[in-house]
């Protein structure tokens, strides 16, 4: 599909970049090329996003009558866009290709909570500190149960 393309074609164009602001130390211009490539991940394609991106992991609260989900994207979108300016893109033999299989494998994929457990997680989501999806959950006190209707 051409939006992964695009999206490789756009990391790739600026890595060089980013590679400048790391070696200068220049923590703003990093913290924003992350966000922006993070926000384009989470806006890729979500055809059939149910079936191909939820895990079928919910919160035990979110389960509960009259309580608003939220969907959580089990792995952050800054670390998603670290790991992507990050690849060696001249290992990678098709950068779409690739970039479609990680967001559809890994990227995208996305358990239900509640709106309070989404703002929770977020102190346990950094790069500074994150090391799983399970042990955010688990720091943040969040049961995930497997939901019924997939």
């Amino acid at each position: 599909m051409i939006i992964f393309q695009v999206l490789a074609d756009s990391v790739i164009a600026l890595q060089p970049l980013y590679n400048k602001y790391v070696e200068n130390g220049n923590v703003k211009g990093i913290m924003l090329l992350e966000y922006e490539i993070g926000c384009a991940i989470f806006r890729l394609p979500n055809k059939n996003e149910r079936e191909l991106l939820w895990t079928g992991l919910s919160s035990v609260e979110s389960l509960k009558p009259n309580v608003k989900r939220s969907k959580d994207h089990i792995y952050p979108r800054k670390i998603g866009a670290y790991k992507l300016l990050n690849t060696d893109w001249t290992k990678i033999e098709d950068s779409g290709k690739y970039v479609e299989d990680l967001y559809y494998n890994k990227l995208g994929k996305y358990n239900f909570v509640t709106q309070i457990e989404n703002k929770r997680l977020v102190k346990y989501q950094k790069r500074a500190v994150f090391t799983t999806w399970q042990d955010a959950y688990s720091k943040a006190g969040i049961q995930l149960v497997e939901e019924v209707s997939k």
